[in-house]
């Protein structure tokens, strides 16, 4: 991580607009805001965590999610990054730091690796809605029961549709 910043700002032109959080498999955390970031931008972390964000209706926004990361220690870490988001939303969410006005959120994205292998466990986007937190809640309570799909694919391929078969995720017989 010690050469990120360097290899982002040398290609992108707008880096200072940026805010970056990054959480490796190996617990190594890394984030920045830029100085030119829509205000309010900040971030909090912890120990395994990093709450962030910018264009927020004020600080109490990063707090409420750094809480809920700090509570959250016995979720799964989709359940309590996702819980994050939905904390910072009922705190003002993305909004006008000046009035104080919450603004309806446009994305998000819940994106997580275990470390295990290069493939994502989850790996969730909702754009152009202005309830996305919400429409990521319901997204992932779909497809949660299929958390398993993705390390049987790495670590099984071969047991895939014995595993299928055996939570009643589908009928492995060939169609005719």
């Amino acid at each position: 991580l010690a050469e990120l910043e360097g290899v982002l700002r040398a290609i992108d032109p707008n880096f200072e607009w940026r805010q970056l959080s990054v959480l490796t498999a190996k617990g190594e955390l890394w984030v920045r805001t830029g100085e030119t970031c829509y205000p309010y931008a900040g971030h909090e972390q912890g120990e395994d965590w990093i709450a962030s964000g910018n264009a927020l209706s004020g600080p109490a926004v990063v707090a409420a999610m750094a809480e809920a990361m700090e509570a959250g220690r016995d979720l799964e870490l989709a359940d309590r990054l996702l819980t994050a988001l939905e904390a910072g939303r009922a705190a003002g969410g993305q909004g006008n730091v000046e009035t104080g006005e919450s603004l309806p959120e446009l994305s998000a994205v819940l994106y997580v690796v275990d470390g295990r292998s290069p493939m994502a466990v989850v790996d969730l986007r909702v754009d152009y809605d202005p309830s996305a937190v919400e429409q990521m809640r319901r997204l992932y309570e779909h497809v949660k029961p299929l958390d398993w799909y993705f390390p049987v694919m790495w670590d099984r391929p071969w047991d895939l549709l014995d595993e299928a078969a055996a939570r009643g995720a589908f009928d492995p017989t060939p169609l005719e």
